[in-house]
């Protein structure tokens, strides 16, 4: 055997070898960095559960009036009071807010000894427990919220009704602040463990991306190098094509406002000139209820101009987008508490996303005062005690989502197709650009609005935002 030969044969042994203690060295540090992510995966997972409940239950009790809860004695006369009536379709209207709420209730010590308050069960169910039900399973931390009064998670816990994860808050007296009572969410721990060992399939997904991940980022960074000058052309040549087509379609929805715009603005526009001769004859007159509703006709109809001169500016884009950070549950619930709109509405807050997150306020509050006036109007059939908007704020699959329930009559399936087309309205008034310049900003901010309706039962409208 030559040298030549020799020095080849070597270097090939020495490759396979070199070739097999990579593959070995590879395969301990992927089984070390297993077990680390699995212990350290496992361990966020309980914590970030644990947590989301407390945010939870500290939300929701926040629906609950402390007046009337302390209201109650703990005794089963409560149950023909309007307090525990009150008090028990706010608790059924947090239930059905999401399908994992399996229990919703209140909690109260007497006598040294937990009670309950109110149950969301109905009343002929026989897991319904009535006001003054010992409750003897209670914990050493169940007690000690009424003392210290911070919100826990404990479970799984086993008892008559099964295994759970209870969520407990406190609510505390108007006055002087003692702990009256707790409110407690109860998921099943089925539940629970399935979202844990979700977190097994994200491990899973890490491993592989360390298998593969080597390979597949240096063929893409061959790839990419390659076809960058082309991809930046296409993309390009993209941005211009949607720009084009959008100006296009922008001066084609213009075109037609064109033959709408005059006849929209003259309507209040006359009104208002009615009134205001009617304000001068009633000077005259010195009739002042006339004088009164001329002013409020005024009022309205200039608000009616102000809003279609807004959509049309909207729609031609003459509006710039500012945007600043703002944390989005404080913020919506300050912009929700302004809306005239929902003066006769029940309004159920559910707020669990607790993130800051980039907006243009002035448009975004456009949007919520949007789907607000449209859920009013639609449960106009629906008498006040009975018209109620959910509105739930929630992370889930990397997005920021608002969803806004409302239980009025639905849409059908007619208007569902054509409910984002300018100009469609089923309303005698308005220019019919309210959802399709909704859904416009949502867009500009890099998100989307969504709708889903059931006739005769509900429609949900889902604002979402991507989370950065």
């Amino acid at each position: 055997m030559t040298d030549s030969r020799k020095k080849k044969s070597h270097k090939r042994i020495f490759n396979h070898r070199t070739l097999v203690l990579s593959v070995l060295i590879a395969f301990l540090l992927i089984v070390a960095l297993s077990l680390f992510l699995h212990s350290a995966v496992i361990d966020f997972a309980k914590n970030h559960e644990r947590q989301h409940l407390i945010k939870l239950a500290e939300a929701v009790q926040l629906n609950l009036d402390p007046v009337g809860v302390n209201s109650l004695v703990g005794s089963p006369d409560d149950l023909s009071t309007p307090a525990y009536s009150a008090i028990k379709k706010t608790l059924v209207s947090i239930r059905d807010i999401d399908p994992s709420y399996r229990f919703v209730y209140l909690m109260a010590r007497k006598n040294g000894q937990i009670i309950f308050l109110a149950d969301a069960e109905p009343n002929s169910s026989p897991d319904f427990s009535p006001p003054g039900q010992l409750y003897p399973d209670a914990s050493d931390e169940l007690y000690q919220i009424f003392d210290n009064g911070e919100a826990f998670v404990e479970g799984p816990i086993i008892d008559k009704w099964g295994e759970w994860i209870s969520a407990h808050a406190a609510i505390r007296a108007p006055i002087g602040g003692e702990v009256v009572a707790i409110l407690g969410v109860d998921i099943d721990a089925a539940e629970w463990k399935t979202s844990i060992n979700a977190y097994h399939f994200f491990i899973i997904i890490i491993i592989l991306l360390i298998v593969v991940g080597t390979a597949i980022f240096s063929f893409a960074l061959i790839r990419m190098s390659k076809d960058r000058a082309s991809i930046t052309q296409a993309n390009k040549e993209l941005q211009d094509a949607r720009e084009e087509l959008l100006q296009s379609e922008r001066l084609a929805v213009l075109g037609r406002l064109n033959a709408v715009v005059s006849h929209e603005l003259r309507n209040p526009l006359g009104t208002i000139s009615n009134a205001l001769f009617t304000i001068t004859e009633s000077v005259d007159q010195d009739d002042k209820e006339a004088y009164a509703k001329s002013i409020i006709l005024c009022e309205r109809n200039i608000d009616r101009c102000n809003r279609i001169i807004s959509e049309l500016l909207d729609l031609s884009k003459v509006n710039k987008q500012i945007t600043e950070k703002v944390f989005i549950d404080k913020w919506l619930d300050e912009i929700l508490d302004q809306s005239p709109s929902l003066t006769k509405v029940n309004v159920v807050k559910i707020f669990t996303a607790e993130i800051e997150i980039e907006i243009d306020k002035d448009r975004m509050q456009r949007v919520i005062d949007n789907v607000c006036l449209n859920a009013a109007q639609a449960m106009t059939s629906t008498t006040q005690a009975q018209a109620t908007l959910k509105i739930h704020t929630r992370l889930t699959n990397g997005r920021l989502e608002i969803a806004f329930t409302d239980n009025g009559p639905g849409i059908s399936r007619e208007c569902m197709e054509k409910i984002f087309e300018p100009m469609f309205s089923t309303k005698t008034f308005g220019v019919g650009l309210g959802l399709p310049i909704a859904r416009n900003i949502m867009t500009d901010h890099g998100g989307g609005l969504e709708v889903v309706s059931t006739v005769g039962k509900e429609t949900i409208v889902t604002l979402w935002l991507p989370v950065p």
